[in-house]
């Protein structure tokens, strides 16, 4: 397994740990703020892996965000054009048979990609972003981390397991506590995409 972690280091990626958590032989790819040649890294990363890919971090529906890049441009012109390691130029890139997306809106990238697995749509990790999407209630922010938690760790068990995909959304909804208002909207956006 290959995980590639755009780690802003941020609460809301820093639970995402839980995703490889006591997964043996996990290969991380642990991309901060100024880290050097992360592109090439993550692509031979992704070339290379035939099993499972994990993708993580911060995102939008073009792609999984480079902080490495991030921290050393200029805001603004970030703002227009964001650096991402995985986009369409090298999506076409991946060979693993298992692909595991988890980052706001993830499942438009996967899509627009052509790429198979299981991904978030834009997915709730703090107030701020309940807030702007108008997310149902008004869940505090340790609520909502705690779920991220539960959420990531649910996962990882899917993987520990070796549950096939086309279970893995009937399974965690089983799982979910859909009376928490920021539940109810990131589970209703996970897709699998076989």
């Amino acid at each position: 397994m290959t995980v590639v972690f755009s780690n802003t280091g941020d609460v809301d990626t820093r639970v995402l740990a839980a995703l490889w958590d006591d997964i043996p032989d996990a290969r991380v790819l642990n991309i901060r703020p100024g880290a050097p040649d992360a592109r090439r890294a993550v692509d031979s990363a992704i070339a290379a892996e035939e099993d499972t890919l994990i993708l993580c971090g911060h995102g939008s529906p073009q792609g999984l965000f480079d902080p490495s890049v991030m921290a050393r441009g200029n805001l603004a012109a970030i703002a227009r054009n964001p650096p991402y390691l995985v986009d369409v130029t090298n999506a076409p890139s991946i060979r693993a048979r298992r692909v595991v997306g988890v980052w706001c809106y993830a499942a438009s990238f996967a899509e627009s990609a052509g790429l198979r697995g299981f991904f978030t749509g834009m997915f709730v990790s703090n107030p701020a972003e309940a807030s702007f999407v108008g997310c149902p209630g008004r869940d505090s922010a340790a609520t909502i981390t705690e779920q991220e938690v539960l959420f990531c760790r649910r996962v990882n068990a899917l993987l520990r397991a070796g549950t096939p995909l086309s279970e893995w959304i009937p399974r965690l909804n089983a799982q979910a506590d859909r009376s928490i208002g920021v539940v109810r909207y990131n589970y209703d956006r996970l897709r699998a995409r076989l």
